[in-house]
């Protein structure tokens, strides 16, 4: 029986290097299978091939998670690093080194081969010097959060930052893609895309410090996205209120919910449409049942209705304790913002202040932010239909 012909390489580029991105089911018997490949080629005399590779998995040990809760948690995040780039195996080669390493008889005489990580066009992914190195900053620190997953689906394109914060992705591009408000400020979600866009790496608690806004405030925060923003959100509070849900339609609306709340961290410069939008977004979390950003939103509307006023005396007399924010903001933007605060307190002062100001904008007809009444009539008569929780003697 004659010998298999030997493969014809010559034809595949052999100058150009990069790092290929590949994928095995077994990390550790692929390195040892590398190990030896490499052994082989030291003890020939004068052979300088060595094959350059790196294994996530081998090279990032599992740490105990034992000790206090903070050593806990870093521990958990260091190993779900090394679980989620388990089959990761990255190789600084040729397209003729690649092919001839992945047709090595070791290679075809495992049970899991060595192969490409392909894209959605089923094209092999490679990656850059500069993506590679980030990478291995990230492994080599490990101080970093995150998770490695699928890009979500139909990503919003206005939320683009740049990370200003030191670390490893320092100057790249991200986007939201969650935003917690917290007592001590923003809390957000950052996602930076892997191989191509195939993969995608969350990274949480940046700060409003560490990002740059790629877009102006004002190309993304306008009065055509505010009423749009408005009407969907009163959609489904109506649809809850009036118990219309299905469930498509609640996941539907969570998605909605989840997505338009990127937009919370904003800040706008104009006092009447910053209190405006933030109502909004303070009943955007609650009908996300986010309650720390709730909590903390509501802080907010609560300075802004009565900013020198202390806790345990807001609200003896509405409309006198509250007049001169008010005034400041126009009816319409605080009757919202009061509305806002009773959906998500029960507090049934804010409810009766809401309904003094609608009162107002009827006799007055006076409009200060938008182009419609009918909004926050319709929230007023929303509002009333939720109970208002009882006061404790």
């Amino acid at each position: 029986m004659s010998e298999e012909k030997a493969k014809d390489y010559s034809h595949l580029d052999n100058t150009t290097t990069r790092w290929y991105v590949m994928v095995h089911k077994n990390p550790q018997k692929l390195d040892l299978m590398l190990k030896r490949e490499n052994a082989t080629y030291r003890s020939i005399p004068g052979d300088m091939r060595q094959i350059e590779y790196f294994i996530p998995f081998c090279f990032l040990s599992r740490v105990h998670e034992t000790g206090d809760a903070t050593v806990v948690k870093a521990a958990s995040f260091a190993n779900q690093l090394r679980e989620d780039f388990h089959d990761f195996a990255f190789f600084h080669t040729t397209e003729r080194g690649i092919a001839e390493l992945l047709d090595k008889p070791w290679n075809a005489g495992l049970r899991y081969r060595l192969r490409h990580f392909r894209d959605l066009h089923r094209n092999a992914v490679t990656i850059s010097d500069a993506e590679m190195n980030t990478l291995l900053r990230v492994f080599s620190e490990r101080k970093l959060k995150y998770t490695i997953g699928l890009p979500v689906a139909d990503p919003s394109p206005d939320m683009t930052v740049s990370i200003t914060a030191n670390g490893p992705f320092n100057g790249q591009t991200a986007r939201i893609i969650a935003v917690k408000h917290m007592p001590d400020g923003i809390s957000l979600t950052l996602g930076v895309t892997l191989f191509q866009g195939v993969r995608e790496i969350k990274l949480p608690d940046f700060r409003l410090s560490d990002i740059h806004l790629e877009r102006n405030v004002e190309d993304i925060i306008g009065w055509t996205f505010i009423q749009t923003v408005e009407a969907t959100l009163l959609d489904i509070l109506s649809r809850r209120i009036n118990h219309k849900e299905t469930d498509d339609s609640r996941q539907q609306d969570s998605d909605t919910l989840n997505r338009l709340f990127l937009y919370s961290y904003i800040t706008i410069s104009d006092p009447a449409v910053s209190a405006y939008f933030l109502a909004l977004m303070l009943i955007c979390s609650h009908l996300r049942f986010d309650k720390p950003s709730t909590a903390a939103l509501i802080e907010k509307a609560k300075a802004i209705l009565n900013p020198d006023a202390e806790e345990k005396t807001v609200h003896r007399s509405p409309l006198t304790a509250h007049r001169e924010p008010l005034v400041a903001l126009g009816p319409q933007a605080s009757a919202t913002l009061c509305f806002a605060l009773y959906v998500a307190t029960r507090d049934a002062n804010y409810r009766t202040l809401g309904k003094q100001l609608v009162q107002h904008l009827r006799e007055n007809s006076k409009l200060s932010i938008v182009n419609s009444q009918l909004s926050i009539f319709r929230l007023a008569s929303l509002a009333s239909k939720l109970r208002s929780k009882r006061s404790r003697r």
